[in-house]
């Protein structure tokens, strides 16, 4: 006979899955229902401890750094106040090293029913799944601004929202590809539109961030103008974009063009219903 084999990125995907544990039972019969969760609580152990591990390295090679600083001090024979960009840079990585040695994971909370004496947490596999790709560990800053996005797109009484993030607190790398991974679900089309500067590095990222054998997906462009014609092949491709939850990037410019050829095309049908010859070469 043969014997179907589990491999880890199909364990850690199916941490994605909301029928990660009927998976398991399909590929071995034999699993019982406990069995599949104590597999898939098993894989969540690993990952836990695979992403503590990247920050203990981390940790470690700033730890070296920051030696290293003191000891070029040292051996040029200056006190700490004798030099003011040796202080400052001294002063930034001892505060880099503290704040990684201090880091938690601020998705996980305490679940209901939840106590001392029977501790229970709570908390989205996608995060930790994401942590383990790329090998870092989310920001409090972050992890609350993707809740707040996703709590308002679970509101339909709430039209849009917007928040503001410095530069380097990881707006493209981190929170934009998180928002792709929980918003593209095959329901809904998922679009990320940027200035035309940054089209390519936004795309770049998102290629990047979407690339592993664990968390793929497909990175579309949509680019439009005014004068360009329509037909039905684009709207086939934003379906089969939506159906594979993929992602589509594209720029402001864009979307108000396509936007604009809207209204034209609403124009033109008013101007038929009125006089049935005036139909346009060109739509």
């Amino acid at each position: 006979g043969q014997e179907t084999t589990r491999w880890l990125e199909f364990l850690v995907s199916s941490l994605l899955s909301t029928t990660g544990e009927v998976d398991l039972c399909k590929l071995n019969p034999y699993l019982t229902e406990a069995d599949s969760r104590r597999v898939a609580d098993l894989t969540v152990d690993v990952l836990l401890h695979v992403v503590r591990m990247g920050q203990i390295r981390r940790c470690i090679a700033e730890s070296r750094e920051l030696l290293s600083t003191l000891k070029n001090m040292q051996a040029l024979g200056k006190a700490p106040t004798g030099s003011t960009e040796m202080v400052q840079g001294l002063g930034l990585k001892a505060t880099l090293v503290a704040s990684n040695l201090a880091t938690k994971r601020f998705f996980i909370r305490p679940a209901s029913g939840a106590s001392a004496a029977n501790p229970l947490g709570a908390y989205d596999p996608r995060l930790l799944v994401f942590e383990f790709v790329h090998n870092l560990m989310l920001r409090d800053s972050q992890v609350m601004l993707v809740e707040q996005f996703m709590a308002a797109v679970r509101d339909p009484s709430r039209a849009a929202a917007v928040h503001q993030l410095i530069m380097g607190s990881g707006k493209t790398t981190v929170v934009a590809p998180l928002l792709v991974l929980m918003l593209a679900d095959s329901k809904s089309l998922v679009v990320q539109a940027v200035p035309p500067a940054l089209l390519e590095f936004s795309r770049s990222i998102m290629r990047e961030r979407f690339s592993s054998p664990i968390i793929r997906k497909t990175i579309f462009t949509f680019s439009f103008d005014r004068f360009k014609p329509l037909d039905a092949a684009i709207y086939r491709k934003l379906l089969a974009a939506r159906d594979s939850r993929a992602v589509v990037v594209t720029t402001p410019t864009a979307i108000k063009a396509f936007m604009l050829k809207f209204v034209e095309l609403l124009h033109v049908l008013d101007k038929l219903s009125v006089d049935p010859k005036s139909l346009p070469q060109t739509i």
